[in-house]
């Protein structure tokens, strides 16, 4: 009995594993069955996320990049505006500086009261007259026949005053004359306007005198208006007519480009 349960229990047992392993392949197999199948739709799905999902993705991704892009681009547009505007005015600065650092270094030979810094407003050059505004009138103490300088060199005088601006007879205008003399060999005459920016006259000069070119021309002070020793050109053609000499001069000071000039009353440097 005990041999006959015994085989019986050997035979339960084998017959057990048996039908596991025959249920766990047919349930595997049915399981790769399904799966085989089902990839069938799966397959269209991934498909469909590869061309359209995931280029919406990017796109949306892509978009929102460009609109970073654009922000930041503004951002260093402002920040780039905001420089250039700082950089444009500290060149304006420096070249406001450039301008008047001479005529101040020059003015500080005088009472700072007396000789006035003034920037040209507006400017007339014509075949008739020359002439310019400075932003300095009576009410800043300017008074007729002042003088109006520029590193050294005669540029004018004050002709009108008015409040808050005055008007300056350019070297350069016909009216506008001016006794002088050569530096090297001391010859005086009279300079005299053209209405010409490049180019003003020397007259009076004997045809027995000696002058050079090149020589450096001065104002002698005499006369009521311009003092002794400023400088307004250099002696550019010399050719004689009868009795005198022409001669021509080239100015020191571009008149067209200039900004600002000094304003001083010959008294002070007389």
């Amino acid at each position: 009995m005990i041999k006959i349960g015994k085989v019986r229990f050997v035979f339960y047992f084998l017959g057990s594993a048996l039908l596991f392993f025959v249920g766990r392949r047919f349930v595997v197999s049915a399981s790769n069955v399904a799966g085989y199948y089902a990839s069938y739709i799966t397959y269209p799905i991934l498909v469909a996320q590869n061309k359209i999902v995931v280029p919406v993705r990017s796109f949306f991704q892509y978009r929102k990049s460009i609109k970073e892009l654009t922000q930041e681009n503004e951002c260093l547009r402002e920040k780039n505006e905001s420089l250039l505007a700082e950089f444009n005015a500290l060149k304006a600065q420096m070249h406001y500086l450039g301008d008047v650092r001479e005529l101040v270094e020059f003015k500080k030979r005088y009472d700072p009261e007396i000789a006035i810094l003034g920037q040209i407003l507006f400017k007339q050059f014509s075949d008739e007259n020359h002439y310019f505004f400075v932003n300095k009138g009576s009410s800043h103490g300017i008074k007729p026949d002042m003088i109006a300088l520029y590193n050294n060199c005669l540029i004018g005088r004050v002709s009108d005053v008015y409040p808050w601006y005055c008007k300056i007879i350019a070297v350069t205008d016909k009216s506008c004359k001016i006794a002088v003399y050569c530096e090297k060999s001391a010859s005086c005459g009279i300079h005299q306007g053209s209405c010409e920016l490049d180019r003003t006259l020397l007259k009076r000069i004997s045809h027995l005198s000696t002058v050079y070119e090149d020589e450096l021309v001065l104002s002698s002070g005499e006369g009521l208006i311009f003092p002794r020793g400023f400088a307004l050109g250099r002696i550019k053609t010399v050719s004689t007519e009868h009795l005198w000499h022409q001669i021509t001069i080239d100015p020191l000071v571009s008149l067209k480009s200039l900004s600002h000039c000094l304003l001083i009353h010959k008294a002070v440097v007389s």
